[in-house]
C-alpha cells in the first residue's frame, strides 16, 4: 500500500502522459539541457520510459531530477566543485510552484546545511519572514519505515513563499527548494513529501529491479510435448 502511494506521488510530480511522441519530446528536452549544461556525462537520461516526463538522473549520488517538458525554467546547473559532478542541480516548473532540486557532496550536518539554506533564502529575498510550519504534516506517514533525517526552513516574502527541505544521505546533502505565491505555507508538507519521495526513489528502483530478477521463469512446454 505504502509504495502504491510513494508511485503515485511520483507519478504527480512527473505529470506523465502515455502518448510515444511525448516520451521521443521529452528525450529530446532532456538531451538538449543536459548539452546546454555540459553535463551529458553526469546524467543518464531516462526519460524514454517515463511517459512524457524529463527524467535526469544523477550517476554519482543516484537520485534523479523529475521535470515537466516544456517549461521555459527548465535546466540542468552544475556548480563549481572540487570533483566536477558534486554539486548540480535541476530546475522545472508546475501549475503552482518553481522548484529545484540541488545534490551536492557534503562533510557537514543537516541542521548545518539548513542553516545554509536559510541564509540564503533571507540574503536574495529582502523581507523574508520565517514561516511557521509547526503544524505542517507530510502528506503520508510510513509506519515501520524510518524516513531519513530531513529539515523544512520556509519563508515568506512579500511577493511569494520560499521553502527549502534539506537533508545529508550518505554524504550527499539532497536539498529541495520551492518557489509559490505568497501565503502559501501551508503546501509546505506537500512540498516536504516531494523530498521523501526523492529520496526513496532509488531504494524503491534497485528493490523492483532486484524483484524482477528474482521473478521465478515460467517455461511452457511445447503443444503435444510430453
Amino acid at each position: 500500500m505504502h509504495t502504491l502511494v510513494l508511485s503515485l506521488m511520483l507519478a504527480l510530480q512527473a505529470a506523465p502522459t502515455s502518448d510515444e511522441g511525448a516520451a521521443r519530446a521529452a528525450v529530446a528536452e532532456g538531451d538538449r539541457l543536459l548539452s546546454a549544461a555540459g553535463a551529458s556525462d553526469l546524467f543518464d537520461n531516462e526519460s524514454a520510459t517515463a511517459g512524457g516526463a524529463i527524467i535526469l538522473r544523477h550517476k554519482a549520488s543516484g537520485y534523479r531530477c523529475v521535470l515537466n517538458p516544456g517549461k521555459t525554467v527548465n535546466a540542468v546547473h552544475v556548480y563549481p566543485s572540487a570533483q566536477r559532478g558534486d554539486d548540480v542541480g535541476c530546475s522545472t516548473q508546475t501549475i503552482s510552484d518553481i522548484r529545484t532540486l540541488y545534490l551536492t557532496r557534503s562533510t557537514g550536518t543537516t541542521a548545518e546545511e539548513a542553516a545554509t539554506a536559510a541564509l540564503a533564502i533571507q540574503a536574495r529575498y529582502r523581507g523574508a519572514r520565517p514561516a511557521d510550519l509547526s503544524r505542517s504534516r507530510p502528506m503520508f506517514e510510513l509506519p515501520g519505515r524510518e524516513i531519513p533525517e530531513h529539515k523544512t526552513i520556509g519563508f515568506e516574502t512579500p511577493d511569494s513563499y520560499e521553502q527549502a527541505t534539506v537533508g545529508v544521505i550518505d554524504g550527499w546533502a539532497v536539498k529541495y527548494r520551492f518557489s509559490s505565491p505568497p501565503g502559501t505555507a501551508g503546501r509546505s508538507g506537500v512540498f516536504d513529501s516531494f523530498w521523501i519521495t526523492t529520496i526513496l526513489e532509488p531504494e524503491l528502483a534497485a528493490r523492483r529491479a532486484a524483484q524482477s530478477t528474482a521473478a521465478p521463469q515460467v517455461n511452457v512446454a511445447a503443444p503435444g510435448a510430453d
